[in-house]
């Protein structure tokens, strides 16, 4: 029983949750083979999923999420019972309610990854174009904030920092730079030999990003889930884009440097000396304007 541990991954939102989701949910016999036990949760068309949110919550009449204390009972029994020495569990939703899931996973060690700013910054917006029905142009800020590593750091506080493994995140410095290859080092697992990379939640063209964000101003509900799957599918001219001026994105850089310098004194995250390196040598996509033309 001593040697059982229970890891929980919360993100945070941005940092290729999906991506590791949707590996560890299609190889849980093979987690399961190297110690690993993973509980199963469903995946939507496009690759998306909660994660094991509803392992442990459960949406009351209210709409409101609680944690289902006899889940997590049997949960627990269900790992303590397994000749596996690992539990992972997997949420985005974790990281906003980590005080709930501390009362019931006592002895847990929870994995973050910490990812530029800058980068939340562009793909949080184009998030609320893809998801959350917004019709506005971005809107550029004098000081970028950082609500999300500030929570972070808020929660390694609160419960610890040897609760905590943080890493950076950066295409540039994961093994073979795939994320699902740098998560399973930390448990001393390889990826499967037969998993075919695909990429999970894309981003959209600039041309499919600006069409939804017109869209947005209709009623979408049915037809949501297969608008986006068309637009995630579509090659513009523009893949690869900022939406930030280029002198505000340099601006920002600055600022970003100055965080993470300040964050590697006040807390341990796995390179984030090599995530510093990236940011300050990160060349900006070419940038483009909004404007919603006839064309």
């Amino acid at each position: 029983m001593n040697d059982k541990k229970v890891f929980i991954h919360i993100g945070p939102p941005k940092t290729g949750t999906s991506a590791i989701q949707n590996y560890c949910n299609a190889h849980r016999k093979l987690l399961e083979s190297q110690g690993i036990l993973y509980p199963e949760h469903s995946i939507d068309a496009n690759g998306i999923s909660s994660g094991n949110l509803y392992s442990v919550f459960d949406q009351t009449a209210s709409g409101e999420l609680a944690v289902n204390t006899q889940k997590v009972k049997e949960l627990m029994k269900a790992f303590h019972d397994s000749d596996t020495n690992i539990l992972l569990l997997s949420s985005e939703f974790f990281f906003h309610r980590l005080g709930d899931i501390k009362v019931h996973f006592k002895d847990a060690t929870f994995i973050a990854y910490v990812r530029s700013p800058i980068d939340y910054f562009e793909s949080s917006y184009n998030q609320t174009i893809k998801r959350h029905g917004n019709t506005k142009p971005i809107k550029i800020v004098n000081d970028l904030k950082f609500n999300i590593l500030n929570q972070l750091e808020i929660w390694v506080e609160k419960f610890g920092s040897e609760k905590f493994l943080m890493r950076a995140y950066a295409k540039s410095l994961f093994p073979d730079g795939d994320i699902i290859t740098d998560f399973l080092s930390i448990f001393g697992v390889e990826k499967s030999h037969r998993y075919v990379h695909s990429y999970i939640n894309p981003s959209y063209s600039f041309e499919a990003l600006e069409f939804k964000r017109w869209l947005n101003q209709f009623d979408l509900e049915d037809t949501t889930q297969i608008i986006d799957f068309i637009l995630q599918s579509f090659e513009g001219s523009e893949n690869r884009f900022s939406l930030i001026p280029p002198r505000d994105f340099q601006r920002y850089k600055v600022q970003v440097i100055e965080y993470l310098k300040a964050l590697s004194v006040r807390q341990k995250v796995s390179n984030i000396e090599g995530l510093i390196e990236v940011v300050g040598e990160g060349v900006q996509n070419r940038f483009v304007e909004q404007s919603l033309t006839f064309k």
